[in-house]
């Protein structure tokens, strides 16, 4: 929470121009979800290798690992080769709203493709951060990322940032950067330590079981894409409907308001793995257990975040400033109100990923992905604000929030008999 408060003015202080500095949200927002690339090879590894880590069955393990790293690995290289050809034929300026005069189309692409190369080998430096979760360590995987936004915010607070594109290059190279080393040396820790007879050799690559790793984690990439659709793309759709500076008022918002949502869905990182080991340990009881108190946690800190709601004013004055954002009470209440459905889904999707049974969350975040931009579209010319999109976002999610509790407590319940 204090990186992410002092990481917003570090930014403010980088570019002068509020513009530009939407545009590179919107940027990094649009190129992250790259990340989901990896065709669901992460969640289908943290759940199979549940098994064979509770039998302690080092022969299983290594397959599955070797295998699914592997796979990784080649999509990197498909993806990069493709990559260069395709960054230049988009047309950056008009995708996020900014004018040739103000980042050059040549700049854009530029970013794009060290941003890119960087996401890509971040697809295999967070591969260690699903399979600590599935040894229940959520804390390692947290840690990696808080020291990946420290190290960015150094790099802001030392370099010299300014309006102009060479700025906007060194921090696509800085981000690139930083966003990787942590994972790469954890996983030379991770295997070191934990899966010390455990080797990523070829000979123990076997096709069926990256086939399989793959079929297990296509629902769960789905998913994901839908997930990233419906909560990650308030930065794209701003800056197409609204207006690039308009990102930074979000920004405001969601490093303050939002923190809370953030963190709640951390604090749900184990509950996937957990409710999956559940399983394979016949303890179906002790998944009751957990949605009930999932259940609870939701109402508890939905209601405790609109303590927030009347010091937002007095704490965004002293944390940036009041001429940069001008804070609306009416805004942050929306802004609750969408935290609270976004942590009811948060919690309904990981029990539904942790069971295995994903179907009524694939069916209603599809139809939200549609009906949030629909709303989006039709508003925009009405209302020329970032709250449209939050507003929207949260009235499209409205039935997943019905249909997927609803299995998940069918799920629970066949379980429990």
């Amino acid at each position: 929470m204090i990186v992410a408060l002092l990481v917003m003015p570090a930014y403010l202080a980088y570019f002068n121009s509020q513009e530009v500095l939407g545009v590179w949200f919107a940027m990094v927002a649009l190129l992250n979800w790259v990340l989901l690339f990896d065709f669901g090879i992460g969640g289908g590894l943290r759940n199979q290798i549940i098994e064979p880590i509770v039998e302690e069955d080092h022969k299983s393990l290594a397959k599955l690992l070797v295998s699914g790293y592997y796979s990784v690995i080649a999509i990197i290289v498909a993806l990069s080769l493709l990559a260069w050809p395709i960054v230049n034929v988009i047309n950056w300026n008009f995708l996020l709203n900014v004018d040739e005069a103000v980042i050059s189309a040549g700049t854009l692409s530029l970013v794009a493709y060290i941003l890119l190369l960087g996401i890509f080998l971040r697809l295999l430096s967070v591969m260690v951060s699903h399979i600590l979760y599935a040894l229940q360590d959520a804390v390692t995987p947290s840690a990696l990322i808080l020291l990946s936004n420290i190290l960015i915010l150094l790099y802001m607070l030392v370099a010299k940032g300014n309006n102009g594109e060479d700025g906007l290059v060194a921090l696509a190279v800085a981000t690139s950067f930083t966003n990787n080393l942590p994972g790469l040396v954890a996983t030379f820790v991770v295997f070191r330590r934990r899966f010390p007879s455990v080797r990523l050799l070829p000979r123990y690559f076997d096709l069926a079981i990256a086939c399989s790793i793959m079929g297990k984690g296509g629902q769960l990439f789905y998913l994901q894409l839908l997930l990233a659709f419906v909560f990650n793309s308030k930065e794209i759709l701003i800056s197409f409907f609204v207006d690039p500076a308009q990102v930074v008022d979000y920004q405001v918002y969601y490093k303050t308001l939002g923190i809370v949502g953030g963190l709640f869905a951390l604090a749900l990182t184990p509950i996937w793995s957990a409710a999956t080991k559940a399983i394979v340990e016949g303890r179906f009881s002790r998944i009751k257990k957990l949605y009930r108190a999932g259940v609870l946690a939701v109402f508890a800190v939905g209601i405790c975040q609109l303590v927030l709601v009347p010091i937002m004013p007095l704490f965004v004055s002293i944390w940036i400033g009041n001429d940069v954002v001008e804070v609306s009470p009416f805004y942050s209440l929306v802004f609750c109100v969408y935290n609270v459905l976004y942590m009811w889904i948060m919690l309904n999707y990981n029990f539904a990923c942790g069971l295995q049974e994903t179907s009524a969350a694939a069916a209603s975040l599809t139809l939200a992905s549609f009906l949030s931009v629909a709303l989006v579209w039709a508003g925009s010319g009405q209302f020329s604000t970032w709250v449209l999109v939050i507003a929207s976002t949260a009235i499209s999610v409205i039935p997943a929030c019905v249909a997927m509790p609803k299995q998940v407590i069918g799920d629970i319940r066949r379980l429990s008999r």
